[in-house]
C-alpha cells in the first residue's frame, strides 16, 4: 500500500466504535500472542452498516485483502521478520467509512526442537543388533473429529536409519 493510499485511508478512519456492540475480533488472537509458521488469521467485524472489505496488514504492509466474510487469510509468518509487530484490519464499512482495529503479537520462526528421543534411535541402531541396515517401524493413529467422516485412519510406516 502506497503513502498515499495510507492517508487517504488515515482520512476515513472512524477514530471510535460509534454504536454499542460495533467491533473488530481477530479471532483467537490478543495482545502478546506469539506466531509461528503458516497461519490462517480470521477476522470478525460487528457493525450495524456491515462490513464489505477487510485488509489485513503487518506493520503497514498489506497481507491481503477480501470482500466476503468469513474475512479469512492465509500467510506464511516465515515471509516475514521476526519479532513483536502490529496486525492490523482495515474494515471497509457499508456506508463507506473506514474503521482501522489493531493487535500486538510476536513473530517467532524458530523451529520446535526434537529431545527425549530414546538411545536406540539417537545412535542409529538398537543395541546389540547385528551389523545390518537398521530400520525404524512406526504406528500413527489419527482419529478424524469430522462427524462426516468415516472415522480412523492407522498408518505404518518403515523407514531405514
Amino acid at each position: 500500500m502506497s503513502k498515499v493510499q495510507r492517508a487517504l485511508i488515515g482520512l476515513l478512519l472512524v477514530s471510535a466504535c460509534g454504536d454499542e456492540g460495533d467491533s473488530v475480533i481477530f479471532v483467537g488472537l490478543r495482545d502478546g500472542t506469539v506466531l509461528g509458521g503458516p497461519q490462517t488469521t480470521t477476522i470478525d467485524p460487528d457493525f450495524e452498516t456491515g462490513a464489505i472489505h477487510v485488509d489485513l496488514l503487518l506493520d503497514n504492509d498489506r497481507i491481503g485483502a477480501d470482500d466476503f466474510a468469513p474475512f479469512e487469510f492465509a500467510w506464511n509468518t516465515t515471509d516475514y521478520d521476526e519479532g513483536n509487530v502490529e496486525l492490523s484490519a482495515l474494515v471497509t464499512l457499508g456506508d463507506g467509512s473506514v474503521v482501522d482495529r489493531g493487535v500486538q503479537i510476536t513473530i517467532d520462526n524458530t523451529p520446535p526442537v526434537v529431545s527425549g528421543l530414546p538411545a536406540a534411535i539417537s545412535s542409529g541402531r538398537p543395541r546389540g543388533a547385528a551389523e545390518s541396515t537398521p530400520s525404524m517401524e512406526t504406528t500413527v493413529t489419527a482419529t478424524d473429529t469430522d462427524p462426516w467422516s468415516s472415522g480412523a485412519m492407522t498408518a505404518t510406516m518403515g523407514t531405514p536409519m
